[in-house]
């Protein structure tokens, strides 16, 4: 998965995938993680968490792939500008990993309003 993704202001986006490696020597890790999130947020600075992806609520794991999608609900209230987001794991040992800690969530601008969806 590429660390950034662009998003017109309350569009639905494609659906995005990723997979899990093994750091020694970088194969697919087949089984689920105790938890999982993919956590976005105006910088890492910032306590308030703008929206978040769980594997309870919104990420879903399919032939060794986990995927997400970003709702209309998700980024209507964003204003344009850039977010940060990571995606972060309790292992199976129990132990917390970031697999993404850089990523970019970009919202750009767009001319129909919903007041022109006629």
């Amino acid at each position: 998965m590429n660390n950034k993704i662009e998003i017109v202001q309350g569009d639905t986006s494609e659906i995005y995938k990723f997979q899990r490696k093994n750091d020694i020597d970088g194969s697919v890790i087949t089984t689920l993680p105790q938890k999982m999130w993919i956590t976005f947020k105006r910088s890492c600075s910032c306590d308030e968490c703008l929206f978040q992806k769980t594997l309870e609520d919104g990420i879903t794991f399919e032939n060794n792939y986990y995927k997400f999608q970003l709702l209309s609900e998700d980024t209507c209230h964003l204003n344009y500008g850039t977010y940060g987001f990571d995606i972060a794991i309790i292992n199976e040992a129990g132990e917390k990993k970031t697999l993404l800690n850089d990523g970019e969530l970009e919202i750009v601008k767009h001319y129909t309003k919903k007041c022109n969806e006629v």
